[in-house]
């Protein structure tokens, strides 16, 4: 997928956007470093080098409406991603790709976006372009579902299912005894 024919597919389109990248393997690899040199001739992308500080990228994260999450369902299929929970639950729009678990939240309306079919430059740009259109009548909308969405994944959430998991097990294992895991909580 190319980041500079998306870009000009959508500048081309709409003026008011502008893209933050950020590029983890920033001088690793000579075809990302070319692709990221290209974008930084380009005025409305800013290119984010190596892993952010945690404030810094929280302050990053809350410039931005729209979350671009192009993994390739190929390699990344039904994964989680960190980006996506957070974005979702601060109320960011979602592009993501067909057979991807973001795709499948948007699809299910745990999320707010677009998904995209095609998985290339054209497909992931079209996308783009549909959630700017829709962006004043979909972001109230994120917004509203984020703190639903930010509760139903949060830690705590995630520890309650756990220890539910492990005293349902702990009571197939042994189903003469009753009450809870620890004895005299």
């Amino acid at each position: 997928m190319s980041t500079g024919r998306i870009n000009r597919i959508c500048l081309t389109q709409r003026s008011d956007i502008e893209f933050v990248v950020q590029s983890h393997h920033y001088g690793e690899d000579s075809s990302i470093k070319d692709a990221d040199e290209h974008l930084l001739q380009i005025p409305e992308v800013r290119v984010l080098h190596g892993t952010l500080p945690p404030i810094e990228y929280a302050l990053e994260t809350s410039r931005v409406d729209i979350i671009l999450l192009p993994y390739d369902p190929e390699v990344f299929g039904s994964r989680g991603s960190g980006l996506f929970a957070e974005s979702v639950s601060a109320g960011r729009l979602i592009v993501a790709a067909r057979g991807t678990w973001a795709a499948q939240n948007v699809d299910n309306g745990e999320a707010i976006g677009e998904v995209f079919d095609s998985y290339d430059s054209t497909g992931l740009a079209k996308a783009i372009l549909r959630v700017c259109e829709k962006a004043p009548v979909l972001l109230p909308q994120a917004l509203r579902k984020a703190s639903g969405f930010a509760k139903a994944h949060s830690i705590d959430t995630y520890v309650d299912r756990i220890l539910a998991l492990a005293a349902q097990v702990c009571l197939s294992m042994h189903p003469a005894k009753s009450g809870g895991l620890i004895e005299g909580r």
